[in-house]
């Protein structure tokens, strides 16, 4: 089998260089899975290389397993194999994998040299914040005031940079937000107490205190002795203790040096500092590395990733015998040469990107065809009205085009965003798959609310009064809950009618009695509310009054942004269903949500349309892409307009949604929105400027004037109503009932007509 048969000028010119590192920059469709795989098989086939030498790794199992299944089928490996660690034995596969599991097999090997014992236990995200609470409750933190959840977000964070916890008592004294930029440049090289990259007694001198991150200090030194005596490793440790390990213990770096000569790195854009020191350090001696990806598409830098690691490449590779060779593979074999050119005009206007980047351009042979789809721009009044247009447009593509559901997806800058999308797919059941993120009534903030309404009209629920009592928490525990449980049981009565005659459970304290009573009346006053409140207001007293949002706004993390956020969009469903509806009471709305949550007529998600949020369409593509919310604000979002750096990024999110459509791409904004329990009065995202293709994009006037329901009046025909409107801009054609039911079809540029 010819190992480069298959492959474009660009892609066999990546594969075979060997002589130094190499930098690939693979644009949006360009084939980098292609390459990487082509490149392990054309180094054991052609060049001889174990494939016990070869590392690649990547950020998702999904991502290496699909690495795996290619370079078995280009080696005609039956079965996919791998050398054991420590045996002769050659097997018939490289080492393809996570950094996340490439460092725990070599801490399973090696981190008895830096204390721990090799079977150590790896926490989960839940395990971490229990110990969390256990440091709290020892420190004699109040776990009300300082939420363990804001612990473990900033104990991610500094792991990520290798700050650990002897150097962050430095750090709770440096404001290093203010001097992060500084610092990064620098990356001096230091094999103690180094923080970002920079010598201890150059933070010291910029050093200020801080009363929170002393706190946090306190918490971080304590969560890691337990971790230690516990013998356990966060996720986070995973990748640290490995730096850690190799920066102390030089022979086992050099015993890795020389078991991984060759090493390929996925999405390097996406690297954060411990990422990159990790692969900096093992391919410090022999230098044979070959990093693949683009900074245009770097969209995580909240969870860490550095784009100077990309950008910098070169410098951090400077002492080779030879240059680092830079590729440009800029080829796009998924996309329309309208939507190429749509993401290249985007792109350019930002100034963090390498200046030897090139455009994307259609590969040779696939030449732009006459009837390229041209992409779309749709204003609308609000989102009701675009989650319809939408929605529609799915289904005519569905059903005159014969597009398959599953080839189609929904994009948005925000989670609480899919939920009107949701309804108007529920309501002419076109299937659909969230992906990303639970639907939006199966958020466990949205059922916690729901579960409030419904013990407020039937209180004989006892499956959700279980649920609420004690969310958010209010001191009601599980011990205390059984022994009410125990007694309704035993008088054979409901648990709500347990807490009506809490004073009649025994075993309980004084304090647990006043604590549920206090819970009895809240329920007692809401259930008097809800007779006389519309929904959307009782849930909106109910969220406040039980203090939920200010629980959130404590955590401070991004999940509970997006929470809280979630809890607004709820009051926003609830209002809008009072302004649809007949039936506004609380009775009704809960009926309809058991309506909606109940359809699920789909087993199969591979046959659903897809709803995700941009930040989870990387690495994905769809013959048709609705990109929905394009309004200042929300894309770009109000967060990232006080930084020019943030603004960027914003971009690289829309260019990455544009990027994942291969022949349909709608973008669309409305007039007003309705989101997070307020009323945003819409602004055309900047970015549809930036993208605009004079001439040739179908971008419909914000706004546009003859649209139907619009009243005109004609010179000859005089005053009448626009029923059916066709086309956009020039192009318009509408349909028009005069008086005495006269119909004409006029073309808008001719037409010479008024708008009343």
């Amino acid at each position: 089998m010819d190992i480069l048969k298959d492959l474009n000028q660009r892609q066999r010119e990546a594969v075979k260089w060997v002589q130094s590192p190499v930098l690939i920059l693979s644009g949006p469709g360009s084939g980098k899975t292609r390459v990487i795989t082509h490149r392990i098989a054309y180094l054991i086939k052609e060049l001889g290389v174990e494939p016990f030498n070869i590392l690649a790794v990547t950020f998702t199992n999904k991502a290496a397993d699909e690495m795996k299944e290619r370079v078995a089928r280009l080696l005609k490996a039956k079965k996919v194999k791998v050398r054991k660690w420590e045996s002769g034995k050659v097997g018939e596969m490289p080492w393809i994998a996570t950094f996340h599991s490439t460092c725990a097999r070599i801490l399973r090997h090696d981190i008895h040299r830096i204390g721990f014992d090799k079977n150590f236990v790896i926490y989960d995200d839940l395990d971490q914040v229990n110990l969390i609470k256990e440091c709290l409750k020892e420190l004699e933190i109040d776990p009300k005031e300082y939420r363990a959840p804001a612990f473990a977000s900033a104990i991610c964070r500094a792991k990520e940079n290798l700050i650990d916890y002897q150097s962050y008592d430095i750090y709770t004294r440096a404001h290093l937000e203010e001097i992060k930029d500084d610092l990064l440049k620098r990356r001096v090289e230091d094999d103690s107490f180094r923080i970002y990259g920079v010598f201890w007694p150059e933070v010291k001198k910029r050093a200020k205190p801080d009363f929170y991150r002393a706190m946090v200090n306190q918490v971080y030194k304590k969560y890691q002795e337990k971790l230690y005596k516990n013998n356990a490793l966060d996720f986070d440790d995973l990748i640290m203790k490995t730096v850690e390990l190799f920066r102390e213990k030089p022979k086992v770096l050099e015993k890795y040096q020389e078991r991984f000569i060759h090493i390929l790195v996925d999405e390097y854009q996406d690297t954060n500092h411990a990422q990159y020191a990790f692969t900096k350090l093992l391919a410090s001696k022999y230098k044979n590395i070959c990093v693949v990806g683009d900074e245009d598409q770097a969209i995580y830098k909240f969870r860490g990733a550095d784009i100077r690691n990309i950008l910098e490449f070169e410098k951090d590779y400077k002492d080779c015998d030879s240059e680092v060779f830079v590729l440009n593979m800029m080829e796009d074999y998924r996309s329309t040469q309208p939507i190429i050119d749509l993401a290249n005009n985007l792109i350019i206007y930002n100034e963090e990107r390498r200046k030897d980047k090139r455009k994307i351009i259609l590969p040779k042979g696939k030449k732009k065809k006459e009837k390229d789809l041209i992409p779309i721009l749709q204003a609308l009044p609000n989102e009701l009205e675009e989650a319809e247009y939408v929605m529609d447009e799915v289904r005519r593509l569905h059903k005159k085009e014969r597009i398959p559901y599953h080839a189609m997806a929904v994009f948005y800058r925000v989670n609480a965003q899919s939920r009107v999308l949701e309804d108007a797919f529920r309501k002419v059941r076109i299937p659909y798959a969230v992906v990303g993120a639970l639907g939006f009534y199966e958020h466990k903030e949205i059922k916690d609310i729901l579960a409030y309404l419904r013990v407020l009209i039937n209180p004989k629920d006892s499956l959700s009064l279980k649920r609420i009592i004690n969310v958010p928490p209010r001191g009601i525990g599980k011990v205390t809950v059984q022994k009410m449980m125990d007694f309704a049981n035993k008088n054979k009565i409901t648990l709500w009618e347990g807490v009506k005659k809490i004073e009649n459970v025994k075993g309980l304290s004084p304090r647990a009695q006043w604590l549920v009573k206090n819970f009895r009346n809240l329920m007692f006053k809401y259930m008097e509310l809800a007779k006389s409140l519309g929904v959307g207001e009782l849930i909106k007293k109910l969220i406040k009054e039980i203090g939920y949002i200010k629980q959130l706004e404590k955590e401070d993390t991004f999940t509970s942004e997006m929470r809280i956020e979630n809890l607004k969009e709820l009051m926003d469903a609830a209002y809008q269903f009072e302004e649809r509806s007949e039936d506004k009471s609380t009775q009704a709305f809960l009926e309809n949500v058991s309506l909606i949550s109940e359809i699920d007529t789909w087993d199969d998600k591979a046959k659903a349309v897809t709803l995700m949020t941009l930040h989870n369409a990387k690495g994905l593509e769809f013959d048709t892409v609705f990109i929905t919310g394009m309004e200042e604000g929300f894309l770009p979002h109000s967060n990232a307009f006080s930084e020019e750096t943030e603004l960027e990024e914003e971009r690289r999110l829309c260019y990455v949604g544009i990027t994942r459509a291969k022949r349909h791409l709608y973008l669309t904004y409305t007039d007003r929105r309705r989101l997070y329990g307020n009323t945003y009065w819409g602004l055309a995202s900047r970015f549809i400027a930036e993208a605009s293709i004079e001439g040739e994009a179908a971008f419909i006037p914000r706004g546009e004037r003859f649209k139907v329901g619009v009243t005109i009046i004609h010179p000859e025909f005089g005053k009448g109503k626009i029923i059916k409107a066709t086309g956009f801009g020039k192009d318009r054609k509408i349909e028009v009932v005069f008086a005495g039911g006269k119909r004409e079809k006029l073309a808008v540029k001719y037409a010479n007509l008024q708008r009343i």
